[in-house]
């Protein structure tokens, strides 16, 4: 399925997968209300994702509809937004630039669906702020006000490796606390 705003976009990436055996488009959206109405009905195996902003809400909502499919985002090169790579570790989706070539986009995709993680390489450059899929868990059991100990027993962590997280987390989301911590994350929609 693909999730682009702009009808060119979308039907260029149509043209691009039907030219491949193995690639099928199934449903098209233009915004996140018909990407949810195709998401019921198509059941992609795939969601290409190329939506300004990337809203984690709209995000977290597909995903909870097509736990099964693969979720592969489309973002600007040296942009990608700290809200959006943070949902992207949580959910497992692959991250490409919008500058990759077709035939890599077509190989990335297939990797995608195979249930490999995907990450262009020109975006691998770390960016501030945002959390790796490892701070996110923690940061979830923190926010359920667990602790240090009961979030190593339950993520199957030593309790050091939880207390080398929390400085991190806490220096990413311009936290001194982890309460204040909690509450950033929760306004800038990560929980």
């Amino acid at each position: 399925m693909l999730v682009a705003p702009r009808s060119l976009v979308r039907r260029g990436m149509a043209a691009l997968l039907s030219s491949e055996q193995d690639l099928k488009v199934v449903a098209e959206a233009g915004s996140p209300e018909e990407a949810l109405r195709g998401a019921r009905t198509a059941r992609p195996a795939a969601v290409v994702l190329d939506f300004p902003g990337h809203e984690p809400v709209f995000v977290s909502q597909l995903h909870r509809l097509l736990p099964d499919s693969a979720f592969v985002a489309l973002v600007e090169p040296r942009s990608t937004p700290p809200l959006f790579a943070g949902l992207i570790g949580r959910l497992g989706v692959a991250v490409l630039s919008k500058d990759i070539e077709p035939h890599e986009f077509c190989d990335a995709l297939r990797h995608a669906v195979n249930g490999e993680y995907v990450i262009d390489p020109t975006l691998t450059a770390p960016t501030p702020g945002v959390l790796t899929p490892r701070e996110l868990e923690i940061l979830e059991m923190v926010a359920y006000g667990r602790r240090n100990r009961q979030i190593a027993d339950r993520l199957v962590l030593s309790v050091r490796t939880v207390e080398t997280h929390i400085p991190s987390i806490l220096a990413k989301l311009a936290a001194t606390s982890r309460m204040e911590a909690v509450v950033n994350a929760r306004r800038a929609g990560w929980l």
